[in-house]
């Protein structure tokens, strides 16, 4: 809980105040004499640096406006269910509105805000850390590599939100996102092509791993580690699949898989050994002056139940009585399926009721088990089966050791891996991703108050719109919105 400790409400104000009423981008920032006369040396900034883990865990990750429910939701994964039914019939109908309507929890323009919000604050910390690296080259080095990290983790999820996967077109060469290198709120800014952004992700990542210190890491920051499997996913999203292996594989051998003793009940918690990057929960009741936390847990909780898995993803997962992910749903016969990925009480003091216990544990953004599936794909890509059948196997063994070693070749290899993929990784905010970039639709066995069950590839529809307050300004909007 390193940034959690001594959090001034300062620091959350100098990244926190910025003004929306003119746009989410290009806005006046109100914070700017508050910010310069805080940060003054590497210790304040390094208290900077904390406030924008903050904004990572508080609101970019924030259930109800985040991507996490809503990658899976407009997907296969994951619907509606009771009182957060209305709220996300948009999303899971595939009928967004680029207007804000009701508590904006309809669109995604909360997410577009605190992801830019995070990129501008990271910006002003690489800044700020050339200019006090006098002071300790080594500290200064440490910050700017975890900003330069934190704002390729940010790019990337809003280029996988509100644009199409990088293969949509040759080269990327359709709209992405803006891509941002300053922190000044008044800066021009445009749309990028998605190559350009992935072209900027990569290069933050490479000078990421060129500053931060190799082999030792926090799984509470960003890391070397975790900067080389960012990486690695960016690669593999982008098709360069031998990249994508020799970086997952890196990791891999050094960041192994949660023994199998210990799986799943230690995943997600500050127990799981192969995560490479987490999430703290914190709360106003644990430590006092804190901040809330409001991660997906409580959302599928069956006490307050928000979201159910699909018939889909229950019957891959429970069909196999010998799968230990069968864990992960709760529910069948007339019961809804609920899910219990994420464990409940790992920090005691979040409350008395299960919906405030649901959201104590620590979400992990990048785990080893991605890793593994990541070579395995990537090989299986470049014809590398061996490989990809040996790292395939460590993911379906480790969850089932009576399965048998997989034979498979050709289609039927890689169709198994993306199996896998879904299974291992579903409810973590990456399956609608997955189906765009492997050029699929969604197709949904059933589906929650009379939705459609067929989105097919391509559709306009499978992306987020454009806030229209940026529209307004001269963003691009989005076909069909």
């Amino acid at each position: 809980m390193k940034y959690f400790k001594c959090i001034s409400i300062a620091v959350i104000l100098l990244i926190g105040s910025v003004s929306c009423k003119k746009t989410y981008l290009n806005v006046e920032d109100k914070s700017l004499i508050l910010r310069e006369q805080y940060v003054t040396d590497l210790k304040s900034l390094q208290q900077y640096l904390n406030g924008i883990y903050i904004i990572l865990a508080r609101d970019v990750y924030r259930a109800n406006t985040g991507h996490q429910i809503y990658t899976d939701l407009i997907a296969d994964n994951i619907k509606p269910s009771g009182i957060n039914t209305f709220l996300s019939i948009p999303h899971y109908t595939w009928n967004q509105s680029p207007n804000v309507f009701l508590s904006g929890d309809t669109n995604l323009d909360l997410l577009w805000r605190s992801g830019y919000q995070l990129i501008r604050s990271c910006n002003y910390a690489i800044e700020k850390a050339d200019v006090l690296r006098g002071e300790n080259m080594t500290k200064a080095n440490q910050i700017k590599g975890e900003a330069y990290c934190l704002r390729a983790l940010a790019h990337f999820i809003l280029v996988n939100t509100f644009a199409q996967s990088y293969n949509y077109t040759p080269n990327g060469s359709h709209s992405g996102v803006p891509y941002i290198t300053g922190w000044d709120w008044n800066d021009s800014f445009a749309r990028n092509t998605v190559k350009e952004v992935y072209d900027g992700m990569i290069g933050d990542l490479n000078r990421a791993i060129s500053l931060l210190p190799a082999n030792t890491f926090d799984k509470l920051t960003m890391n070397q580690y975790a900067a080389k499997a960012l990486l690695a996913r960016l690669y593999l999203f982008k098709e360069d699949w031998q990249q994508a292996k020799t970086l997952a594989m890196e990791v891999a051998a050094v960041v192994p898989l949660l023994e199998s003793a210990k799986y799943p009940i230690k995943l997600f918690t500050p127990e799981e050994t192969e995560a490479l990057f987490q999430l703290a929960p914190s709360s106003t009741r644990v430590i006092q002056g804190s901040y809330d936390t409001e991660f997906t847990g409580p959302y599928f909780s069956r006490d307050a139940t928000f979201f159910i898995a699909t018939k889909d993803i229950a019957d891959l997962l429970t069909s196999d009585g010998n799968d230990r992910r069968k864990a992960w749903i709760r529910g069948g016969g007339t019961q809804p399926d609920s899910i219990t990925k994420f464990p409940i009480n790992v920090v005691p003091g979040f409350g008395t009721d299960i919906f405030s216990q649901a959201g104590s544990y620590y979400p992990t953004l990048l785990r080893s088990s991605e890793m593994f599936l990541t070579v395995s794909e990537a090989a299986a890509q470049i014809g590398d089966e061996n490989t990809a059948r040996t790292y395939l196997d460590a993911i379906r063994k480790r969850a089932n050791s009576t399965v048998i070693s997989s034979t498979a070749t050709g289609t039927v290899l890689l169709e198994a891996i993306h199996l896998e993929r879904r299974k291992e990784l579903a409810f973590e905010g990456l399956r609608m991703w997955d189906l765009l970039r492997w050029k699929q639709g969604v197709h949904r066995t059933d589906a929650a108050i009379g939705a459609p069950l067929v989105l097919p590839y391509p559709s306009s529809k499978a992306i987020a719109p454009i806030p229209a307050a940026d529209v307004k300004k001269g963003i691009p909007q989005n076909p069909s919105y």
